[in-house]
């Protein structure tokens, strides 16, 4: 077991990884503190928003009827990752009475386009929560970070320039430095809470900006990188 605290918890936002624990139970997904979340919660949670959208979807909102088109259902992860994560924010507004960040209609149809299924009302609240939180201003990107953005701009087929030509733009760009102060707000939020997270689940990710074709332009990761685990968990 190995505390995850600092500049490091920015990539590896595990905080206490107590792994035995989750091995030893292969029917908890993750504990935060002393709550468990179960394969059982994750499931419950699932065949509730896959009922509620398929029925949305045969009469859509107008609203809500783009979004629903190509609504894909979460998988075991993204539910997870939204339950632990709203869990440990909603923990720090406790403590330092911070508010949420209010979303105009529009952002709340692409953040929950189905209210009434419990996922996508978790998904809205960890999300307002988490945008709510203190950050870091003007957060400067390491070398590391900056090529992390480059290369996923390239693999998006964004841009096709040389690394060294556009890293002064990616690292001076005012979006980037907004979603890495959110990533380092992410970060110290975790860094010291008792999370254990079940191996099949790493690498988690928490998506914190999207790129304009919708792919992941930045990640928090959450626990280890990779666990060496099969990995099931659509």
């Amino acid at each position: 077991m190995q505390r995850v605290r600092g500049a490091a918890a920015v990539v590896l936002l595990g905080g206490s990884l107590l792994l035995s624990a989750c091995r030893a139970n292969p029917e908890i997904a993750a504990y935060v503190g002393s709550e468990q979340i179960t394969e059982a919660d994750i499931t419950s949670l699932m065949d509730d928003v896959t009922a509620k959208v398929a029925a949305a979807k045969k009469s859509p909102p107008p609203a809500a009827a783009e979004v629903l088109a190509t609504l894909r259902p979460p998988s075991r992860s993204e539910v997870l990752i939204t339950l632990v994560l709203g869990r440990l924010c909603a923990e720090r507004k406790a403590r330092e009475g911070f508010t949420d960040v209010p979303v105009t209609e529009q952002d709340r149809v692409q953040i929950a386009p189905v209210p009434d299924a419990t996922y996508y009302a978790n998904r809205l609240a960890t999300l307002t929560c988490v945008y709510g939180m203190p950050a870091p201003q003007n957060v400067e990107p390491t070398e590391a970070e900056t090529r992390d953005i480059y290369d996923r701009l390239v693999d998006a087929g964004a841009i096709n320039d040389p690394y060294d030509q556009i890293k002064a733009q990616i690292a001076a760009d005012a979006g980037v430095r907004q979603a890495l102060a959110r990533k380092h707000a992410i970060a110290e939020t975790v860094a010291d809470a008792d999370i254990s997270v079940n191996p099949r689940y790493r690498p988690m990710e928490f998506v914190i900006s999207y790129l304009q074709n919708g792919k992941p332009g930045m990640v928090a990761v959450v626990g280890e990188p990779g666990s060496g685990a099969v990995r099931d968990i659509t």
